[in-house]
């Protein structure tokens, strides 16, 4: 299972940790797509920090994905969801060293 494949199945599955494992220790995760949902964007910097925001996100139920469809080895197309406010989102992914995640980058579709 390459490095898309493995963030889709984590994401799908609530597990934090094994995202967060997915992005060099320097990694970023910037989100676009809560704009639309009259809410700020979201930067988050380094490995621990990605890892921190989804455990919040996942537990506090505020962030999830479904219907993912894997457009090529830099994106995904799915349907994001905060709180109760649906979007289609991309997400551009930038890799790093043993091809794991420097930047991902979604945006609404």
């Amino acid at each position: 299972m390459d490095t898309i494949e493995r963030f889709i199945d984590a994401a799908l599955n609530k597990d934090y940790d094994a995202i967060s494992r997915l992005f060099t220790k320097y990694g970023h995760y910037n989100d676009y797509t809560p704009n639309g949902a009259l809410r700020q964007e979201f930067h988050v910097y380094g490995r621990e920090a990605i890892a921190m925001f989804f455990r919040n996100k996942f537990f506090f139920r505020q962030y999830s994905l479904s219907e993912p469809k894997i457009l090529n080895d830099h994106q995904i197309e799915f349907v994001a969801s905060y709180d109760d406010f649906y979007i289609v989102a991309l997400a551009n992914i930038e890799y790093g060293e043993n091809n794991q995640i420097l930047r991902m980058t979604l945006r609404p579709r």
